[in-house]
């Protein structure tokens, strides 16, 4: 009985060792690990930070001429998007105004502009969603769409807390 206890408190002393010595060399052997990517061209923050961005670029073309009606019914159910008017519509990821989206004069559906959140470029699925969901409500009226991109730039300061991407 006595024997047992003393591996029990042996693999306690372990596990608790194991946490310490995570905890005081954890970040190094991160940053390390990080570093000695870099080096081999594997720079995964510049991935992380613009992984949405291709998403985002994503564009829509609508032929039809109640295109903004089309868009309107399609987004309806989603409780992310607040209509805003004249073809306008925001995006909620986080914050309620964190991707504006609109419908231009060119007959395009496209991302005007998209706030970063930590530096990260955030809201990719959201608005793949919502492209999808306008495709969907446009092939049941009928009306032809296709993909475009729009290409979109960082702002050069940070407007409020976070750099926002415009459209050009």
């Amino acid at each position: 009985m006595q024997w047992d206890a003393v591996g029990i408190y042996l693999l306690i002393i372990v596990i608790a060792a194991a946490v310490i010595l995570w905890a005081i060399f954890g970040r190094r052997i991160r940053a390390s690990a990080r570093e000695k990517g870099r080096e081999a061209g594997f720079d995964s923050s510049q991935r992380i930070a613009q992984g949405d961005l291709g998403k985002l670029r994503q564009a829509l073309t609508i032929d039809s001429s109640d295109a903004v009606s089309i868009v309107d019914e399609a987004v309806s159910a989603n409780k992310r998007v607040t209509a805003l008017g004249a073809g306008r519509w925001n995006l909620r990821v986080i914050a309620p105004d964190d991707i504006e989206f609109r419908w231009s004069d060119a007959g395009q559906l496209h991302v005007v502009s998209s706030r970063e959140s930590l530096g990260v470029v955030t809201g990719g699925r959201d608005w793949a969603k919502v492209i999808a969901a306008v495709e969907a409500a446009a092939a049941t009226r009928q009306a032809a769409t296709a993909r475009t991109t729009v290409s979109l730039t960082r702002s050069p300061e940070k407007v409020g807390l976070d750099h926002v991407w415009f459209a050009d």
